[in-house]
């Protein structure tokens, strides 16, 4: 490549880098819920918790509405239970899913709910 894209800041706290990182990976598309998940949960923590506020903190910097933070926790839980077995929830790229199977997450939702 002869350009390569990238965001450069000269000091950036913990907090700044954790959302920094999961607002680029959510806009290229190559996270998984669960890696969103625990990043959403990283900045709760770094926020004082799971609290109502801060959870309205959190969408509004990821441009995402609460019912939408809400859903990305709940695959993310769901997530995290299928990655030992090799299992990956997230939006299908193409040319992945070497040696692992990618579960789109309309899919994950849909046994969500029948699985509750």
């Amino acid at each position: 490549m002869k350009v390569i894209p990238c965001n450069v800041a000269e000091e950036m706290d913990d907090r700044r880098a954790v959302l920094t990182s999961l607002k680029e990976n959510m806009r290229r598309g190559d996270i998984t819920a669960a890696e969103k998940k625990r990043g959403i949960g990283k900045l709760l923590q770094m926020n004082g918790g799971d609290m109502a506020a801060n959870r309205r903190k959190i969408a509004t910097s990821l441009n995402m509405t609460m019912a939408q933070l809400k859903e990305a926790i709940e695959v993310g839980e769901w997530a995290e239970t299928l990655e030992p077995h090799n299992i990956t929830v997230k939006a299908p790229r193409r040319g992945e899913a070497l040696g692992r199977t990618i579960v789109p997450i309309s899919a994950a939702k849909a046994l969500m709910k029948t699985l509750k």
